[in-house]
């Protein structure tokens, strides 16, 4: 998977595997429209990103991968996956009894680029119901 759009993704999943906040959301426009549809979040900066990204590197630790993926023009489209495991309870999400279990599941992003080459509008969908299921929020 080669390309200047999936590469802005491999930066944003190599940031999440270094545990590098600030490398996860360079790839970020400063004015970036982020919607993730699990979470309901509909963000309007870079910087917004950033504090409702922040938490999650605090209560899990993450890796992400880049599974598939597709560009063209000014569009991609990925696939990824996140797995880990729970470091603290995530007020509202998942309880204290989580701590220690792992988990993993799959999502898409289909995302528009800048001239810049950031990524200025997202829209990330993915099952927050698989993840509650897997820390044990949900029975399984």
């Amino acid at each position: 998977m080669n390309g200047p759009r999936l590469a802005a993704f491999q930066r944003i999943y190599d940031g999440i595997n270094a545990d590098d906040l600030d490398a996860a959301v360079a790839s970020y426009a400063p004015d970036v429209h982020y919607e993730e549809t699990s979470l309901y979040w509909d963000l309007h900066s870079r910087q917004e990103v950033r504090e409702h990204f922040g938490p999650w590197f605090s209560y899990a630790a993450l890796h992400a991968e880049l599974v598939d993926g597709i560009e063209t023009g000014d569009r991609a489209a990925v696939q990824w996956r996140f797995s880990g495991e729970i470091r603290a309870a995530l007020p509202g999400v998942w309880p204290a009894e989580a701590v220690g279990r792992h988990f993993s599941f799959l999502g898409t992003t289909m995302a528009t680029f800048n001239q810049e080459g950031l990524i200025s509008h997202a829209v990330e969908v993915w099952n927050l119901a698989e993840l509650l299921k897997q820390v044990g929020t949900l029975p399984a």
